[in-house]
């Protein structure tokens, strides 16, 4: 039975109505759609494409494409996914700063403890030059004092 003469056959409009209410379970709404009727019920059986209705007409109805309400704009998808990237890059530059960061804390850490032990020398020399001084004099003290016992 040829379905465009088939009594119960729906009209164009309903099913542009029927699509657009997304009443089709399983359809992928992201390609053009062309619904295809064929049982008495009166209910979309089949999807097709675009080169199948040109390929026959007759069993075709083109249909004007109706994404569903949630289908997400494919400018607003590109725009995430930039902004997953940026952000993917953002972290690792900042992972990157973070250990440049501490490997100029360390660094600055080695300086500072190299200075330290620089101060810690120069402390412990002078500490050791005065002590070698009071014990010259100690000495010569002493030496004094002998001097006058003899």
């Amino acid at each position: 039975m040829n379905p465009q003469t088939s009594p119960n056959q729906p009209s164009y409009n309903a099913l542009k109505t029927l699509i657009k209410q997304h009443v089709i379970e399983g359809v992928d709404y992201s390609k053009p759609l062309i619904g295809v009727w064929d049982s008495p019920e009166d209910e979309i059986t089949a999807v097709g494409t675009e080169k199948k209705a040109r390929r026959r007409p007759r069993r075709y109805a083109s249909l004007v494409r109706a994404p569903p309400p949630d289908t997400p704009n494919t400018a607003v998808v590109k725009l995430k996914e930039e902004n997953a990237k940026l952000n993917k890059r953002l972290k690792r530059s900042q992972e990157k700063c973070h250990v440049f960061g501490l490997h100029l804390r360390a660094a600055a850490a080695f300086r500072e403890a190299a200075d330290l032990k620089t101060k810690v020398a120069n402390v412990e020399a002078a500490e050791a030059r005065r002590e070698v001084e009071r014990l010259k004099r100690e000495i010569e003290r002493l030496e004094a004092m002998n001097n006058l016992a003899n």
